[in-house]
């Protein structure tokens, strides 16, 4: 649990949830970040210390929850998710992220473990060069939302720079493994939509709540990660279509080049085509067949043929078929 003012701040870990009345009676904003939600007696001990609603501790056990704002009668309830990239290259995994604001007291519930929120601690551990340590909990549910929206930024700021190397790879060699990230990408922009659309929504409907939680200068920079959520989203649309575009590109490369191999082996059988029929011709066992007693019949032949392989292939040429 982190307890600041504008002057001090204090951090120190909550071992059961009958100590927290008591912590935050104490002036300054308090935040609280409950890491994991799979313990349904700690949810359940929680909501009674601080009089949740039964739906809202059913929604934090309740993992798959659609990004959402309720406004009950003394505190707001957020659904978000949070982005948890692979560290092993593998697909992307978005995680349930919660959050509920009252005066003075923002409580955040996250899925696994980790610490997805260090940058926002740091930054208000450096005292007054902190718009955060003069600002209420309103203020520091915001920066909350507006770092869990930088993490969609930071996703797909890596996608787009994966998809520019691909079309460039797409475009000089085809291979099957392109595929294979093609669908990996697709998957994981999959993820991403199914995440930021539910949240752009979300944060619209938190913009039109009435300024008991968040103050009307608070409400701005909301708006601001509204606009952030809208960005996202596009970015999403528009990837999307890029990895289309470069499956659609893999399959057209693929059929030009087998388009190339057809018309070459084409061209060097419609050559023998009529190589074949002279050497037809002549290897037939006739005993009456005058060119069989010519001096010169056989080099004659391969004259004739190679004139009209040679010939076939000037003709070719200047069609520009190869």
């Amino acid at each position: 649990m982190l307890t600041f003012t504008e002057q001090e701040l204090t951090e120190r870990d909550v071992g059961r949830p009958d100590e927290l009345p008591q912590l935050i009676a104490t002036p300054g904003v308090h935040w609280l970040n409950v890491v994991g939600v799979h313990d349904t007696r700690l949810l359940e001990a929680l909501g009674a210390t601080l009089r949740l609603h039964p739906l809202t501790v059913e929604d934090l056990a309740s993992l798959g929850q659609r990004p959402k704002v309720e406004e009950y009668e003394d505190y707001l309830f957020m659904v978000a998710r949070m982005l948890r990239p692979s560290a092993t290259g593998g697909a992307l995994r978005s995680e349930q992220f919660s959050l509920v604001l009252r005066a003075g007291l923002l409580v955040t519930f996250q899925e696994a473990d980790g610490d997805p929120f260090g940058p926002l601690r740091e930054r208000l551990r450096q005292g007054s060069r902190s718009r955060g340590r003069g600002m209420g909990a309103d203020y520091l549910a915001y920066a909350v939302i507006d770092l869990v929206v930088d993490q969609y930024f930071a996703v797909l700021e890596g996608y787009g720079d994966e998809l520019e190397v691909m079309e460039e790879e797409v475009l000089d060699s085809p291979a099957r493994s392109q595929m294979e990230r093609v669908n990996r990408l697709k998957r994981d922009l999959l993820v991403i939509r199914r995440a930021a659309w539910p949240l752009r929504d979300a944060l619209a409907s938190l913009l039109r709540t009435e300024p008991v939680y968040f103050t009307r200068a608070v409400k701005d920079y909301v708006r601001d990660a509204h606009d952030h959520a809208v960005q996202v989203v596009d970015a999403v649309e528009t990837q999307r279509e890029l990895v289309t575009g470069i499956h659609d590109l893999y399959l057209t490369t693929l059929n030009v080049r087998m388009n190339d191999v057809m018309k070459v082996l084409t061209i060097i059988a419609t050559i023998f085509i009529p190589l074949t029929f002279l050497a037809g011709i002549y290897g037939m066992n006739f005993d009456h067949m005058p060119e069989y007693h010519w001096r010169w019949a056989y080099p004659a032949l391969w004259l004739v043929m190679l004139g009209i392989a040679g010939g076939m292939i000037v003709y070719f040429r200047r069609r520009g078929w190869f």
